[in-house]
């Protein structure tokens, strides 16, 4: 895994966690919105499994598509 994916990836997590922030405060009584538990998992479980399609699509990715090389050179989508 190049710095491109590893940063791609981190953002990836960053963004479960910011979500997953925002459907426990839905969940208080202070939230703008309450849930009960079973809207809050199922939340939760469509937070994962885009997280999990985005990781693999970001490790599926062809050579060319991936950001720049280790080496620094430039590739197609960033040429």
């Amino acid at each position: 895994m190049n710095e491109f994916q590893k940063g791609e990836l981190k953002r990836i997590l960053n963004d479960i966690v910011d979500r997953a922030s925002e459907i426990g405060l839905k969940m208080t009584p202070i939230g703008p919105e309450v849930k009960s538990i079973d809207e809050a998992t199922q939340d939760l479980r469509m937070l994962a499994e885009d997280a999990f399609n985005r990781i693999i699509a970001l490790l599926e990715e062809p050579p060319e598509l991936r950001g720049p090389s280790p080496s620094g050179t430039k590739n197609l989508t960033w040429g």
